[in-house]
């Protein structure tokens, strides 16, 4: 019962129109502090913006990092979904372009992004704020093939 109000709340909080959409990018808000402070913690890191990914999507290829029951109720459409460094540097490596990964809002990709840097891979980069900062934005979502509008949270917190 908890879990279904606390669902409920999630869903109500979803910004409806481009408006209340752009508000949450706007310097200052919640969701511009917490890509300022994923930029600071992984400066060493490229932190694609939605708008970059909105003008090349078709150039890009997106790799969703979250796991397979957060990709399940809804990913963004065409992203693949990979969690194993080992798999990730595999099919990296066989993209002629850009791969950029992302999860809830940013952190996992980017320590994923940081460690296959490290390792050599010179042609991925995050998505800072991602499913999160792609829904909020009223991007479309899709689980399986169908439209969706929710986003699994990675916790309830």
């Amino acid at each position: 019962m908890l879990a279904a109000l606390l669902f409920a709340i999630l869903v109500a909080l979803r910004p409806t129109t481009q408006a209340r959409a752009e508000e949450l990018s706007k310097p200052g808000s919640n969701l511009a502090r917490l890509v300022e402070r994923l930029q600071r913690e992984y400066p060493d890191i490229r932190h694609r913006t939605l708008s970059e990914i909105r003008q090349q999507r078709d150039e890009l290829v997106l790799v969703d990092v979250r796991e397979p029951e957060e990709y399940a109720v809804s990913h963004i459409p065409g992203a693949v979904n990979l969690q194993d460094p080992t798999e990730l540097r595999a099919f990296i490596a066989n993209q002629p372009g850009e791969v950029v990964l992302y999860c809830s809002v940013g952190y996992r990709s980017a320590k994923l992004t940081r460690n296959l840097r490290n390792d050599g891979v010179s042609n991925v980069s995050n998505f800072a704020g991602s499913i999160f900062h792609w829904a909020n934005s009223n991007e479309p979502l899709v689980s399986g093939e169908h439209p969706v509008s929710t986003v699994h949270p990675y916790s309830w917190f």
